[in-house]
């Protein structure tokens, strides 16, 4: 097998993985929103988280938030997603989604807290696939052209 065929294949294998991924992703989004509901939560700390991938180990920000949920139980989550600067300041007052049936799994309600994961994966994978592709299409046409 030659290098070209290996890098249409393992591209376009690892972009429909990453789409399919993010489709159930979606889903899964799609129906934490259906089920949930919200409530006024507000941001009463920021957590420093730093990146451990990252080559110059940079530190970003979390908020802490707290909301009472319709039972009366106060619930306090640390966002899933982090920036630098922070997105939020202690004290400011942020809307929170939630399901009834698990408070604990809130999220802020901001497009990038509900889609980001769906976004950052979904873009990954559409890059791959199309990179595989576009392989598979421009080393069909050479080797046809080659023929003639």
């Amino acid at each position: 097998m030659d290098a070209i065929k290996i890098a249409k294949n393992a591209f376009s294998i690892v972009g429909i993985l990453l789409l399919t991924g993010t489709f159930f992703m979606y889903e899964s989004t799609n129906e934490f929103l259906k089920t949930s509901i919200t409530a006024e939560g507000k941001v009463i700390d920021l957590l420093q988280s730093r990146s451990s991938s990252s080559s110059d180990n940079s530190i970003t920000y979390k908020p802490l938030v707290r909301f009472i949920e319709k039972k009366g139980t106060k619930i306090e989550f640390t966002s899933s997603t982090s920036s630098n600067p922070p997105s939020y300041h202690v004290g400011e007052k942020v809307e929170v989604l939630y399901n009834p049936e698990s408070p604990n799994n809130a999220k802020i309600k901001g497009f990038f807290s509900i889609w980001g994961g769906v976004t950052i994966v979904g873009t990954i994978g559409l890059v791959f696939f199309i990179v595989g592709a576009s392989i598979f299409i421009f080393h069909k046409n050479e080797s046809s052209f080659l023929r003639h």
